[in-house]
């Protein structure tokens, strides 16, 4: 979903791993037979159950398909890119408001700052209500951002292919329109 695709999980790991892992399901490819009273599962050391071993069901050939299609898609795209002009610009914004603390040292296509002034789901709200999308809290990094850094909920922007300059503009007014 953030490559402009759908949802599509995988698991990369190292082969000698895959005898070594109990899969909870099985389905799809990893019964050889079935008989009356039992299923037949694929021993865990043939060959073909390597493949097969994880995927207690159909393949997700649909999102497979389109993940291929987007990454050929953002290849081209990328060449036509101002996504790191656009979050210098975003960046630069945020840094002239006040009471905005931006923890990103570099700039970078997703920025997360903080407020001293209002909380950062409120602030999420505020700017959804205004056809901005952001997200708001500690993300996937709970512990380290809360206990280590001690930082309050965070708001998380990301500048993507599909924004434009107006996009940013219109962030950063919003923004300053709020903080007045």
């Amino acid at each position: 979903h953030k490559m402009y695709a759908p949802s599509l999980g995988g698991i990369v790991m190292r082969r000698d791993f895959v005898p070594k892992i109990q899969t909870a399901f099985i389905g799809g490819g990893m019964v050889d037979d079935v008989p009356k009273v039992d299923e037949y599962v694929l021993s865990a050391d043939a060959p073909e159950h390597i493949y097969t071993k994880f995927e207690a069901g159909l393949q997700a050939w649909g999102e497979i398909i389109a993940l291929g299609r987007a990454i050929e898609w953002l290849k081209n795209a990328k060449k036509y890119s101002q996504v790191d002009e656009l979050s210098a610009k975003l960046m630069n914004g945020l840094k002239q408001i006040p009471t905005i603390h931006v923890v990103n040292f570099t700039t970078t296509p997703t920025i997360a700052w903080y407020s001293d002034k209002i909380d950062a789901h409120l602030l999420a709200q505020a700017l959804s209500d205004e056809g901005i999308m952001v997200r708001s809290g500690y993300f996937c990094c709970h512990y380290y951002l809360d206990q280590v850094k001690h930082y309050p909920p965070l708001i998380r922007m990301s500048v993507a292919l599909h924004n434009s300059a107006a996009d940013i503009d219109k962030t950063l007014a919003v923004l300053e329109r709020i903080f007045k």
